[in-house]
């Protein structure tokens, strides 16, 4: 009965911490939009993209993304072209990689999307750059990887593995708090479809049991990237076992004493 209690507390751990890791996902692309739309109140970077000055362009752009801790920054036309882009200082006037998210902006304002950078997952989010309507679009991107997981599994005191899943099954995991023998297992234990809800599971890795929840966050083209929230039920189920033996020890003790005091 304790162990089926411990097991029912776990999924709604899990549920709650889904809900949590949510939260700290929107709290972040919030703060990162934030953050980009201080360069549209800028007037030395709006008169550098007036005059087309691209060092400074992107020298400012380089210099912002230092300061409100993003990976990258990109100043993309409004006709969805590259102006400027901190990963690839060389690269300018090609097409921008991801129109949708563009076309996103021009809809709400703003756009936020989980995207493929150099095969890494991205959170990037677009703002408009006013002077003073959109003459051009500010983006700001924050890297998928295991120190993200990190930052996120103490909030949540969960394993965090985000996995490119393919529909069927398979894929990959670009960024876990897992240790390395068990998150190339993770996309391959995972079920093969999942509904909108995101039920919690059991999944097995390396003979462990792993209560886990999904989150889906979204992405392009066959695979989607999922947030991976899991426990195992050993790490879950020890302060039980310690009671167990605390109680053991104590009954132990007590028939010992029984045991040399009938004795005496």
């Amino acid at each position: 009965a304790n162990t089926r209690n411990a097991r029912a507390q776990l999924r709604d751990e899990l549920l709650v911490g889904g809900r949590v890791f949510g939260r700290l996902i929107h709290v972040r692309t919030q703060q990162f939009a934030e953050a980009a739309r201080i360069l549209s109140g800028d007037f030395g970077f709006k008169s550098a993209y007036a005059t087309r000055d691209f060092d400074t362009i992107l020298s400012a752009l380089e210099n912002h993304r230092g300061r409100i801790g993003a990976n990258l920054m990109v100043l993309v036309s409004l006709d969805h072209r590259l102006i400027a882009d901190t990963l690839r200082p060389r690269t300018r006037d090609v097409p921008f990689a991801f129109p949708d998210l563009i076309r996103a902006a021009e809809d709400t304002g703003e756009a936020t999307a989980i995207v493929s950078v150099d095969r890494r997952p991205y959170l990037m989010v677009v703002v408009p750059l006013l002077a003073p309507v959109p003459v051009a679009w500010v983006g700001a991107g924050l890297v998928i990887d295991d120190t993200l997981a990190g930052d996120l599994r103490r909030l949540t005191r969960l394993h965090i593995s985000f996995v490119n899943w393919q529909p069927g099954g398979g894929g990959a995991t670009p960024a876990s708090t897992l240790p390395a023998d068990l998150r190339g297992a993770v996309p391959g234990s995972l079920p093969q479809r999942f509904d909108a809800a995101a039920a919690t599971f059991s999944v097995t890795l390396d003979r462990r049991e792993y209560v886990s929840h999904a989150v889906p966050l979204g992405g392009k083209g066959g695979s989607s990237l999922i947030a991976v929230l899991q426990q195992s039920t050993e790490e879950a189920f020890a302060p039980l076992q310690r009671l167990r033996t605390n109680l053991i020890a104590l009954f132990a003790g007590g028939f010992l004493l029984s045991m040399i005091a009938g004795v005496l």
